[in-house]
């Protein structure tokens, strides 16, 4: 009987999937949406008016491509000081940068954040980084022309994404804007692998050749 059932605990520990944890943060300019897009995509309803003050954090268990994921997703508010930067750089892992299409001021607000996570740390670049124009539907007031978002996404080695996520396609865009972050996160991660394994097997190899030549030494003073 107890033979069956630690069979049965290591089935289950083999089928049981192994969960990444994952923070999400997202940057902008007070009004862009980005209370928005978070409700959007975790409860499929879009809500138009948030306390710009407030500052929220959600837990999500989001499946994609087989690989089960625990979503920390930051909603930071108030104003964007070096101070907050510095807390988001340093606990977040992907970031998406919002700006309204309608407001050239939070473009330029989302190119300062941009610039500044890149360069913060140039040997820790951020695993996934969206520049995400929302309020597209909004196209008589733009602002901001694609070419221009698409140059600075360029200039910060990131997807560029436009979006609305009060449109009745919002929850499909939101969610392939963090799905397509997710699976550039993942390839950064076995990316860095390989690097890691690359290192292990230069340790071992060094460590056989040291072991040889302490066997040939002994080997020469048994002989004399």
């Amino acid at each position: 009987m107890s033979g069956q059932t630690m069979q049965s605990r290591k089935i289950s520990q083999i089928q049981q999937p192994s969960i990444k944890t994952v923070r999400i943060v997202l940057l902008g300019q007070e009004g862009v949406g980005k209370s928005a897009l978070v409700v959007r995509f975790l409860t499929r309803r879009f809500i138009g008016e948030y306390d710009s003050n407030l500052e929220s954090s959600y837990r999500h268990i989001s499946d994609i491509d087989g690989v089960v994921f625990c979503l920390d997703i930051i909603d930071t508010a108030g104003e964007v000081t070096e101070r907050k930067l510095q807390q988001c750089r340093s606990q977040g892992d992907i970031f998406l940068i919002l700006y309204s299409i309608a407001d050239r001021k939070s473009f330029q607000e989302a190119a300062n954040i941009g610039k500044y996570l890149q360069n913060d740390r140039p040997l820790q670049k951020p695993k996934g980084l969206a520049l995400v124009g929302n309020k597209n539907d909004l196209e008589h007031f733009r602002e901001v022309v694609k070419p221009e978002a698409r140059d600075l996404a360029t200039e910060l080695s990131c997807s560029f994404y436009e979006i609305s996520v009060s449109e009745r396609t919002g929850f499909e865009e939101v969610s392939d804007v963090i799905h397509s972050c997710l699976r550039q996160y993942l390839k950064h991660a076995q990316y860095d692998r390989p690097e890691r394994n690359a290192s292990v097997s230069y340790l071992s190899k060094m460590k056989e050749g040291i072991k040889k030549r302490r066997n040939s030494i002994r080997r020469k003073s048994v002989a004399f």
